[in-house]
Parts: C-alpha cells; structure tokens; sequence
C-alpha cells in the first residue's frame, strides 16, 4: 500500500512539474532535468543510472518521466 501510494504521490508531483515548467522538486526524488546544450529544443532527464532525451514540451516530458520513473 504505502509504495502505491508513493507511486502516485510521484505522479502527482511529475504533473506538477510540468503543469507549472519547475522540475526543481524532482532534484528530491533524484531526477535531473536540464535542457540539452547543444540542440535546445531536447531535455535531458536523467534518473539513477538511466538518461533519456525528449523535446521539449510538457507532455512529452512527463510521458519520459513518467517511463523513466516506472509510473
């Protein structure tokens, strides 16, 4: 139960994230996002071990997130 609830206390918080472009709060979380330096319309997002790249909008972001996160 209590990992259920985790898991969509995370989604909550990726649909925050995105909703309102501030991805500070998943730094909790050990997620890092930042925008590619060499082609700027990417975001890089990494998490643990694994990284992904995505365009830029907030509904790709979140779907990578929510894949990378295993939401």
């Amino acid at each position: 139960m209590s990992e259920e609830s985790s898991k969509v206390a995370l989604r909550n918080l990726v649909v925050h994230a995105c909703t309102f472009n501030n991805y500070e709060p998943l730094r909790t979380y050990g997620v890092l996002v930042k925008q590619d330096q060499v082609n700027t319309s990417r975001i890089i997002l990494k998490y643990k071990d694994q990284e992904s790249t995505c365009i830029n909008d907030p509904e790709k972001i979140k779907a990578c997130l929510e894949n990378l996160l295993g939401l």
